[in-house]
């Protein structure tokens, strides 16, 4: 997956079935409910809750989540049009992954760790 197909993906179904799948999670889509879900232990055991990772305030706090126990934090910011502009931090990589700027907060952390994910792999 290279940066410029990442940075052309639209929030939902595509982008939250590679997120999941690059975080981690086992995700899979439902056709018939026209949404992703994620597995996730429950105190009764196994169950399937739906994953909006690149579309949601809950799914963007999954992702957050995940990332900073993987030792990246998200830096985040409203602009003054309203868009978000986000991005990660290694420390321990010294590293810095690419901003990005959209009009969607989830999307935008979505898309900054997809390419912080990728370029640190890489980096």
């Amino acid at each position: 997956m290279n940066e410029q197909h990442i940075r052309d993906m639209k929030p939902g179904k595509d982008m939250d079935l590679l997120l999941g799948r690059t975080l981690g999670f086992t995700v899979q889509w439902d056709e018939e409910e026209g949404q992703s879900y994620m597995l996730t232990d429950s105190p009764f055991g196994e169950r399937w809750v739906p994953f909006y990772g690149s579309t949601s305030w809950e799914g963007m706090g999954l992702v957050v989540e995940e990332m900073q126990r993987r030792g990246w934090w998200l830096f985040i910011e409203q602009n003054g049009d309203k868009s978000f502009t986000s991005r990660f931090w290694n420390s321990s990589k010294g590293y810095w992954s690419d901003s990005v700027t959209l009009s969607s907060a989830p999307h935008a952390v979505a898309m900054a760790a997809l390419l912080a994910l990728r370029g640190g792999e890489q980096g």
